[in-house]
């Protein structure tokens, strides 16, 4: 299958009037609740200062793009980077449970700096977002995630990255072929390994916002001409054959442009992992059933 021309295809041709109402409202309160995270994570989040001060000795401070909360100025990649980092920071970003995957925290964050840098206005940059949604979680869904996951792969990393080079292919107005040229270029990007698990390792985090922040080459080098992989998702080497055992890739095009996989996106109520949350639902009920005191 095509699948890498058919996501190219639809997220060069998103635009906002193009889509329902309710994906509309649902994306403004995705964004809202992102930027929550990011305000409260640049103030709380026990990694923050170890990150500010690498990105400042990076180089990455000192521009014009904006860090929620933050009264700095940083550079396009500097700000994709540390609001992706902020993003996943707290574990209390969106959730797409079929994909396994939080695809706001990468694809926000380099919309956001995209838009930013190109100049755009705010229905182009939600569009995008929409587009790098998609392409998030239909990447995810053809691995299919949870074979992706056993191999000890971080698919909000490893997908996020190709969601935000869409996005930002989009905020940028690039064609078809660009938005493809990004996708192959975003493959030689795409890393996120789940032994953060051994320690609670920041990398969790980090590697989220370095998908954020990879849009920068994978966007910027496409919109000037680079040439990146082509078929970067369905190819012999690409990302469904290296990444996982078994793929589906008819997956990733399914309903494309008629189902949203935004709209499956769930926000947290707590701020950790989502398939915990049923276990602590159960231990609060038992609570308020049998007035139970933690001692």
């Amino acid at each position: 299958m095509d699948v890498t021309a058919a996501l190219s295809e639809f997220a060069a041709g998103l635009s906002l009037a193009k889509l329902p109402d309710e994906v509309t409202a649902r994306a403004r309160a995705l964004v809202l609740d992102l930027v929550g995270n990011m305000v409260r994570a640049r103030q709380d989040a026990e990694s923050t200062p170890a990150l500010l001060t690498a990105v400042t000795a990076l180089g990455l401070a000192g521009g014009s793009a904006g860090v929620f909360a933050d009264d700095a100025g940083y550079s396009p990649a500097g700000a994709a980077l540390v609001n992706g980092v902020l993003a996943h920071s707290l574990d209390f970003d969106d959730t797409h449970a079929a994909g396994s995957l939080h695809p706001g925290a990468p694809v926000i964050p380099a919309a956001l700096a995209a838009a930013e840098l190109a100049g755009v206005d705010g229905a182009t940059t939600l569009a995008a977002i929409v587009a790098g949604y998609e392409v998030t979680c239909r990447i995810a869904l053809a691995l299919p995630a949870g074979a992706h996951y056993a191999r000890g792969f971080h698919p909000t990393a490893t997908c996020g990255v190709f969601g935000a080079a869409a996005a930002s292919s989009r905020v940028f107005g690039l064609d078809a072929a660009g938005v493809a040229s990004a996708l192959g270029i975003a493959l030689s990007q795409s890393a996120g390994s789940l032994q953060f698990l051994a320690n609670g390792a920041w990398t969790k985090r980090f590697q989220v916002g370095w998908a954020a922040m990879a849009w920068l080459s994978a966007a910027c080098l496409a919109r000037a001409g680079f040439k990146g992989a082509a078929d970067a998702i369905e190819g012999r080497h690409g990302f469904l054959a290296a990444y996982a055992p078994a793929p589906v890739p008819d997956r990733a095009t399914r309903d494309l442009g008629h189902v949203f996989e935004l709209m499956a996106t769930a926000v947290k109520p707590y701020p950790s992992c989502r398939y915990g949350h049923a276990g602590i639902d159960a231990a609060l009920d038992l609570r308020a059933r049998h007035a139970l005191r933690a001692e």
